[in-house]
């Protein structure tokens, strides 16, 4: 089985939908069970709440007992403290931070939110935008999702910062595909790519090097983003690409891959 890097997933159980792989120790060993080296975890907490500061550090004590977990501070860049928080992230040595328009209330206009863009160029995290955390059609708390075109005109807008959007579905990845290419500072989380052979046919439309394996736990079972790449008939270089590498250069891991073995 090959070496992965999950490279979007939760850590903290959601209040509406409990699940036994909230906690840290039951994550970790789902992880290790599907041969994923690394998870970019974020504070499921701090969707609930305005000021993801406490989540955050709550998170960084958590994540210093488990090499696996690699934390993404959730970021609310409406907050006065946006500049702060990108800071804190930084000197924690955060992958990444993470943006929840939906759940904290705020449009993707990069005149409003420029301040606190200025802070995150600076900074030089990569920005993850959550597209949606719930499907709709299950959830208890209705949120709506982010549009996928504002999350990549934001990213147009801001072409010095390295955005990652997560929880796009096939038919929005495959819409996205362009823009993308064009972009040059996108990259697309595959947690919530759908259909029957559907990493195969992404990988034919974008850029194989701007995908990413991920589970999107605790919400989804790894299980889920495994057997997408079984079912998917993907070259070699694709599939090292897509499970570790392109993580690893765009969050500057140092995980080394393991030999042998198909995915499964």
């Amino acid at each position: 089985m090959t070496r992965a890097v999950d490279a979007s997933s939760f850590l903290g159980q959601w209040p509406f939908r409990p699940s036994w792989l909230a906690q840290a120790e039951a994550l970790v060993a789902a992880a290790r069970e599907q041969g994923i080296a690394a998870c970019l975890v974020a504070p499921t907490a701090a969707l609930l709440v305005d000021d993801p500061s406490a989540a955050n550090a709550a998170l960084c004590r958590v994540a210093e007992r488990w090499p696996e977990l690699r934390p993404v501070a959730m970021w609310n860049p409406s907050m006065p403290n946006a500049a702060a928080v990108v800071s804190a992230a930084a000197e924690s040595g955060a992958a990444a931070v993470k943006l929840a328009p939906n759940y904290h209330r705020y449009e993707l206009d990069p005149v409003a939110l420029g301040p606190a863009l200025d802070a995150l160029e600076r900074s030089g995290l990569v920005a993850c935008i959550q597209l949606r955390v719930e499907d709709r059609r299950q959830a208890r708390l209705l949120c709506p999702d982010v549009a996928i075109d504002a999350a990549l005109s934001l990213a147009q807008a801001r072409p010095a910062i390295r955005w990652m959007l997560c929880g796009a579905r096939t038919n929005e990845l495959h819409a996205a595909a362009e823009r993308v290419d064009a972009a040059g500072n996108v990259w697309l989380g595959l947690s919530n790519a759908d259909g029957l052979a559907c990493l195969e046919a992404l990988a034919g439309t974008v850029r194989p090097d701007r995908l990413l394996f991920a589970t999107h736990m605790p919400f989804f079972y790894p299980q889920a983003a495994r057997f997408k790449l079984v079912e998917s008939d993907l070259a070699a270089d694709v599939r090292e690409a897509l499970l570790w590498r392109n993580a690893c250069e765009l969050f500057g891991l140092d995980v080394a891959p393991q030999e042998g073995g198909r995915d499964g």
